[in-house]
């Protein structure tokens, strides 16, 4: 298992989500649709990164206004 690695959120312009803040808001087409798009990557959090495989789980909230 890897070690001292984290695995980032980042919204969709590529900017940092920070655990407990909104994403920026995005606009519903006539349908009602909306699509979300997030990206992730790993960071190191501490010198002497051990490879091996990451997992990690995202559980979110969607506030529909």
């Amino acid at each position: 298992m890897a070690q001292t690695i984290a695995i980032e959120l980042r919204n969709s312009d590529r900017s940092r989500l920070a655990l407990g803040e909104a994403s920026p808001t995005e606009e519903v087409d006539a349908n009602g649709n909306v699509t979300l798009n997030f990206f992730a990557n790993y960071r190191a959090l501490a010198s002497g990164v051990q490879p091996g495989v990451a997992k990690a789980d995202a559980i979110f909230m969607i506030n529909y206004n």
